[in-house]
């Protein structure tokens, strides 16, 4: 969506290749192929999980704790997979997110919280309750020695879920650039999806909207942007 020309972003949200996604999607919403009215992480979603209703969900590794602690019953109906390519035989795989542990600048107690952050982030035990508990993913490849990661997991019929993970994370695109402003780009977008869903224009029209108003979001930040 950004990229930098010498001192100047430059916005491209509305790509060819984001408007190939924009098609597909737009393809699966007409023909009535996707749900529309599932909002993330709701009771809602939980709901249609367990109810059968939602036969895919496209997720980071996290998401296995997620669907785990949230469609109980439905354990032993899942299983992980790479995700769906482009063209046959690419192996292509994205990451969004990530997580942090801070220390704020006026705690009582700088050292011991940083000590325990580092505690918290390195110590295999740490690790394996995060992963276990929460769904973390090591963000470091030593990381995935822990004996955690090389279980089979009941809930997806016993799958060794973690190997999937392992290697779809050698194929993460590392060239992504967040731009300065990207709150309002992703509220823009968010407005733009919402619209098309309610049948005001396309998921298309949305991302040229979005990358008309991301140029006007920089420039009134007296961001230079490239033409």
């Amino acid at each position: 969506m950004f990229g930098q020309e010498g001192d100047a972003w430059k916005v491209d949200v509305d790509s060819p290749a984001a408007g190939e996604v924009a098609d597909y999607w737009q393809k699966m919403i007409d023909e009535k192929l996707v749900a529309t009215d599932l909002q993330g992480f709701s009771p809602a979603l939980y709901k249609a999980w367990n109810d059968g209703e939602v036969a895919t969900w496209v997720s980071a590794a996290w998401g296995y704790s997620t669907i785990r602690d949230n469609a109980k019953s439905t354990s032993g109906k899942w299983g992980v997979a790479p995700m769906p390519q482009w063209s046959a035989g690419e192996n292509k795989a994205g990451n969004w997110g990530g997580s942090t542990t801070a220390v704020l600048g006026k705690s009582k107690h700088p050292y011991e919280a940083a000590k325990f952050a580092l505690w918290l982030n390195t110590d295999p035990k740490a690790l394996e309750i995060l992963n276990r508990e929460g769904g973390l993913y090591p963000a470091a490849v030593e990381g995935l020695d822990l004996k955690a990661l090389q279980q089979p997991v009941d809930f997806y019929g016993g799958q060794k879920i973690f190997d999937v993970f392992a290697d779809a994370s050698k194929n993460v695109t590392t060239d992504w650039t967040f731009g300065p402003t990207m709150t309002d780009t992703y509220r823009f977008m968010g407005d733009g999806i919402a619209g098309a869903l309610g049948g005001k224009g396309t998921l298309k029209d949305a991302l040229a909207q979005t990358d008309t108003k991301t140029v006007d979001s920089l420039e009134k930040q007296s961001l230079e942007v490239a033409k």
